[in-house]
């Protein structure tokens, strides 16, 4: 994940852990540039790069949903 990204996490991070019951949806995104397989599969890899950060930085993510 690219450090402006990281960069961006670290305050939502730091409030969810004040949260501790907070459940989290995490959605992936991507343009229309490419066909609809590569931009599903982009946003799934977006989502869940989202999500490993936020189990790396030792966020309870388990009753977290990846979209």
């Amino acid at each position: 994940m690219p450090n402006n990204i990281s960069f961006k996490l670290k305050p939502i991070i730091k409030r969810l852990k004040e949260r501790l019951r907070s459940k989290l949806y995490i959605t992936g995104y991507a343009d229309i540039v490419g066909d609809e397989y590569y931009n599903q599969k982009l946003s799934e890899r977006r989502a869940v790069a989202v999500y490993n950060s936020m189990r790396d930085n030792l966020l309870d993510v388990s009753d977290s949903r990846i979209r």
